[in-house]
């Protein structure tokens, strides 16, 4: 990830004018121009990438988040939902109910939401958690919870990414040993002898007398 969404969003553009109908290039558009806040154009790709793949709960569920970017919170709700309804056990979609009901001051719905991602340690990994356990924390703290509240801060952040394998590099093929010059030379020798006896033969064959 280099963060550069306008070259992201030339290609995601080429991509979707080659195939209109390959639904995560519009998803990837719409990623494009959220990152952007350019919140009117991201909700039309989302839009059209739900039309293209409707078993999908990521398009629902970009443009509930862009409903509660911009505090449009009974219209966030209502995509997120759509988006609960298919994915019903996927941590971004708890995350962001707990992050639409955190908004609404609804802080106990928010912790029930943030819980269901940070306590299965099993189920998702330490990133998707990571948002939700900091974030239950929050809600505690609003709760006046706060012993609770200080466990949650106090958990360690997961370890970060480990980076990309370097591909090895390539050995230079081995080059074939050049002969020492006295081989060469005795095979310079050995050529001139065998030419020589060759010419003898024929010579003797020529000289030879013919039947009487």
């Amino acid at each position: 990830m280099v963060s550069d969404f306008e070259s992201a969003r030339r290609y995601f553009s080429k991509a979707t004018t080659l195939n209109h109908r390959f639904a995560p290039a519009w998803v990837g558009f719409g990623h494009a121009f959220a990152a952007q806040d350019e919140s009117d154009q991201a909700m039309a790709a989302y839009r059209t990438a739900s039309r293209l793949f409707p078993g999908s709960h990521t398009p629902w569920l970009g443009i509930g988040m862009e409903y509660l970017r911009t505090n449009h919170l009974p219209l966030a709700m209502h995509y997120i939902k759509q988006a609960h309804a298919i994915a019903p056990h996927e941590p971004a979609v708890l995350h962001e109910l707990g992050v639409l009901h955190y908004a609404s001051g609804e802080y106990a719905e928010a912790a029930d939401y943030f819980t269901r991602v940070a306590e299965h340690e099993g189920d998702y990994d330490d990133a998707a958690r990571e948002p939700s356990i900091f974030n239950l924390g929050h809600a505690c703290r609003k709760m006046r919870r706060f012993d609770e509240a200080i466990e949650w801060y106090r958990l360690p952040p997961p370890p970060p990414p480990a980076p990309p394998a370097e591909p090895a590099a390539e050995e230079p093929a081995a080059e074939e040993p050049a002969k020492p010059e006295r081989t060469q030379k005795r095979a310079r020798e050995s050529g001139a002898s065998q030419s020589a006896a060759e010419g003898g033969a024929k010579q003797s064959e020529d000289a030879a007398p013919g039947g009487g």
